[in-house]
């Protein structure tokens, strides 16, 4: 898979995303925030429905980190990968608020080189998204090694 960059990760779009086709009427994101404490990036969204069906939708947080960021050695470096999802089901005509904490760990990439997970060093983006290829917010955040 690395090698023939057959994935998301690698700069090739899926064909069906990751949360594609859940509903057939949509399902409204608002207020969506990314936030970071000392222990987690904390992602929260409000999620809204005029329907006569409640619903399922899959919110997930994606990290986009430049090679450069991680020690010399790490190797190929997916240009977004999914750090964290979860579940939320969404009344009929209704709302529920839905917050995620994706530990700084889901960061790090497997060194060959040091032979253990690294962690990124300077500015990293997170996106809050429906899936892929439908991101909701973004935000850049400064990560130390640490």
């Amino acid at each position: 898979m690395i090698a023939s960059s057959a994935t998301y990760l690698y700069g090739q779009d899926a064909i069906f995303p990751f949360g594609h086709g859940l509903t057939l009427s949509p399902t409204r994101w608002e207020q969506p925030a990314i936030t970071p404490t000392t222990e987690a990036i904390h992602a929260a969204v409000t999620l809204e429905r005029d329907a006569v069906l409640s619903a399922h939708e899959v919110v997930q947080v994606y990290a986009s980190v430049d090679a450069d960021r991680y020690p010399a050695g790490i190797g190929r470096v997916p240009s977004m990968r999914l750090i964290g999802s979860q579940v939320a089901e969404v009344p009929a005509s209704g709302s529920t608020q839905l917050e995620l904490l994706i530990p700084w760990t889901r960061l790090r990439l497997w060194s060959v080189e040091e032979e253990q997970f690294v962690a990124p060093e300077g500015t990293v983006t997170i996106h809050l998204a429906r899936s892929s290829r439908d991101i909701v917010a973004s935000r850049e955040l400064l990560v130390s090694r640490e």
